[in-house]
């Protein structure tokens, strides 16, 4: 595990490099090695391929045959699990058509106390997947590449997966299907620990805290840019109206959109499940999946029966919007709510505070002018400046790591 301690005003970040095992898996064909190097290339990950191990073995008069296979599969496993414990993100590429190959994985990760993902690349339309077969170049000295008629065949024998993997359709461009296997390791990735110099309560780490449904109010914040790099994530918990928890994430690779949807996820798995909760955001990407704003909304039921597709393609960021419904799922009822969001001024009364205060004959007095705006305002620039500075250590350990 990589820390970097980062000093920002009088506040303090420590970021953490969390090691994660990333397993990308699927028929010859499908580009799991072109998909695993951009993506480690991009996250600064370990890249690991049974082929390219399998060659080496090959070259040096191991036989051809299954058991050749199997040393491979073994001896990236174990190289997985020493880098793992050195706390670097590691990307894997293989076909692993069987759970026994599958197992590998999950003993490499479990020897290092890392966390597992499985990425399963389905296969483009078969046109196009027999001229990838036919144009690979890959240069391994001592394997050929299979035919159509050789995948077919695996096809046949492939196992089903015990526990489902993450599938991604690798017809989509190229770029897609990177960025949003690249998405999956950003949540993996960069945990965090935000230090004001009052300890904060984790309601994950208690194990005393009880589990009955309370009400909450969650407010949450993503902050990046369209083209992505260095982003961060922050959200405010209040319990029946009084401070609960909150957080400040930094991201190592996420666009905009992608960190508005890690901020809603974040938010709802800190929290135990069965939750009653309100959640705002001032993403109408995020919101209008649940939801309707301004008259229009409430998306996902309609991306759902379109095989998640929107009308113009294939739904970006879909293995982010699968975590926040699992998120949404562990709880009893979540209820999305858009809030203006960089407002400094109430939209109605022009004050720019979260109440109207009045000078009357027996002294001030506090009023509201009935805008939504009044009570949700402070918790809204909270969660926003949480994320502000998380962005801004997330690229402060970019600059030190590359320095």
């Amino acid at each position: 595990m990589r820390r970097h301690i980062l000093a920002h005003g009088h506040h303090s970040f420590t970021v953490y490099r969390l090691a994660v095992l990333v397993v990308i898996s699927g028929l010859p064909g499908t580009g799991k090695s072109t998909v695993g190097a951009a993506v480690a290339r991009r996250s600064r990950a370990v890249w690991l391929s049974v082929d390219e191990v399998e060659d080496a073995l090959l070259g040096v008069g191991l036989p051809s045959d299954w058991t050749t296979g199997v040393a491979a599969y073994e001896a990236v496993g174990a190289a997985a699990a020493e880098n793992l414990r050195l706390g670097h993100v590691v990307i894997v590429d293989a076909v692993n058509d069987s759970e026994p190959a599958r197992d590998t994985w999950r003993r490499a990760a479990e020897a290092a106390s890392e966390p597992l993902v499985f990425v399963l690349l389905t296969p483009p339309p078969e046109r196009e997947h027999r001229l990838r077969l036919q144009g690979r170049t890959r240069y391994l000295s001592h394997q050929s590449e299979p035919t159509w008629e050789q995948v077919q065949a695996r096809v046949e024998t492939y196992e089903r997966w015990r526990d489902p993997p993450l599938s991604i359709d690798s017809g989509q461009p190229l770029d897609v299907v990177v960025d949003e296997v690249a998405a999956i390791v950003a949540t993996q990735t960069v945990s965090h620990h935000f230090d004001s110099g009052e300890p904060r309560d984790d309601p994950r780490m208690s194990k005393t805290r009880k589990k009955e449904s309370v009400s909450f109010t969650v407010y949450a914040d993503g902050s990046g840019t369209p083209s992505g790099g260095p982003a961060g994530i922050g959200f405010v918990v209040l319990s029946d109206g009084l401070p609960f928890s909150e957080e400040s994430i930094p991201l190592a690779d996420a666009n905009h959109q992608q960190a508005e949807l890690l901020a809603a996820t974040r938010a709802l798995d800190s929290l135990p499940e069965g939750q009653d909760i309100v959640l705002y955001s001032d993403s109408r990407y995020v919101v209008k999946g649940f939801t309707k704003v301004d008259g229009a909304g409430e998306y996902l039921p309609k991306w759902r029966e379109r095989g998640w597709r929107t009308g113009s393609g294939p739904l970006a960021n879909l293995p982010l919007w699968h975590g926040l419904i699992a998120a949404v799922e562990r709880h009893r009822r979540v209820r999305f709510k858009w809030i203006r969001g960089h407002v400094v001024k109430c939209p109605t009364c022009s004050h720019n505070g979260a109440d109207r205060i009045t000078n009357t004959e027996d002294g001030y007095e506090v009023a509201s002018c009935g805008d939504e705006w009044h009570d949700h305002a402070e918790g809204n620039k909270r969660a926003d400046r949480l994320a502000g500075e998380a962005t801004r250590a997330a690229r402060l350990a970019s600059e030190s790591s590359r320095s």
